[in-house]
């Protein structure tokens, strides 16, 4: 019984250990490789914030699963990989809106929407008012 009883309380300390080791890992305190990873994954969605981008396709650049990506993504920044994402896309079209002759369907496209009226709902969601009123306000 002593023995059963020892097994069953390291066991619990070895697990209680691994759990705190990944929580730790996960909230990336001070851990220069989780601020990398994630420094990797903004830079690729900067990079390539013009096309589809699946989380599959971000967990392969880094080399770790979905999910764990996800997590880390969050405790690191406070946002998930679509807002950022979205947050990308969005400060990209204002840009093109101001600065560029551009349709509001060239620039849907410029910044990875396939959909004018996709995007437009969603210029207009992030930043309370349609991309067309947005520019003549700005009087491009």
């Amino acid at each position: 019984e002593f023995m059963e009883n020892y097994f069953k309380s390291t066991t619990r300390e070895q697990l209680q250990h691994g759990i705190s080791s990944m929580s730790k890992q996960l909230t990336g305190s001070g851990n220069k490789k989780s601020r990398k990873v994630v420094e990797q994954i903004k830079q690729y969605i900067n990079d390539n914030y013009k096309k589809q981008i699946t989380l599959q396709e971000l967990a392969d650049h880094v080399v770790m699963s979905r999910t764990y990506i996800s997590t880390l993504f969050k405790n690191q920044t406070g946002t998930t990989v679509w807002n950022y994402l979205l947050k990308v896309r969005m400060e990209k079209s204002e840009e093109l809106l101001k600065d560029t002759n551009l349709k509001c369907y060239e620039v849907a496209y410029e910044v990875g929407y396939d959909s004018e009226m996709h995007f437009s709902q969603t210029f207009k969601e992030y930043y309370g008012i349609g991309p067309m009123e947005y520019k003549k306000r700005i009087g491009v």
